[in-house]
């Protein structure tokens, strides 16, 4: 999860998903270095985890329940759902609500497998997109050939496709994960 930090200069830092809830405070001064500047700061930063374990570190129970339900766990199960976890750059807009979840109940009942990989692939856009990225009337291509998502802003919060974005700029190791509170549902 990428969250940001001001300091009391004004300066950002950026903070993946293990380090969330830790407040990293600049040491020392920059350190002019070839190439670059260094920052010194009080905690060691780790790289940003897999969707999976980005599942359980953002504490996302209600979407791996989804997941399992969807049938979308076993890598092997599904083309689409191996292409995601192989791939690198996605956008990922995960459903986290019981909603959600009594969606996908339905939805599992009455979908062949193929649909099931397609609701699945209407959740995730080629390219990292953070929050600040998306504007209003964009379109975005899932996965799912020839479908895209909409994104629309009211009052400062983001939808896409209507469903809010509750917790964006989620750092993941092979792209950006963005909680959101309900299905996209395409027919």
């Amino acid at each position: 999860m990428v969250r940001k930090a001001l300091l009391q200069s004004e300066q950002v830092i950026y903070l993946p998903c293990a380090l969330a809830n830790i407040v990293l405070t600049l040491d020392e001064q920059n350190r002019i270095a070839t190439g670059g500047l260094i920052h010194v700061i009080n905690r060691v930063l780790s790289i940003p985890t897999t969707l999976t374990a980005a599942i359980s570190d953002l504490n996302l129970p209600l979407f791996a329940t989804i997941l399992n339900v969807g049938g979308f766990v076993d890598q092997d199960s599904s083309a689409v759902v191996k292409k995601v976890v192989m791939s690198s750059d996605l956008t990922f807009f995960s459903p986290n609500t019981k909603d959600a979840l009594d969606v996908m109940k339905a939805q599992v009942k009455t979908n062949t497998k193929e649909q099931q990989e397609a609701l699945f692939g209407y959740h995730c856009v080629p390219g990292v997109l953070y929050s600040n990225e998306l504007k209003d009337g964009m379109q975005l291509p899932t996965l799912v050939p020839g479908k895209n998502l909409t994104v629309s802003i009211f009052g400062g919060q983001i939808y896409i496709d209507g469903a809010k974005i509750l917790v964006s700029d989620n750092l993941i190791a092979n792209g950006v994960l963005h909680t959101i509170d309900k299905y996209v549902v395409r027919s």
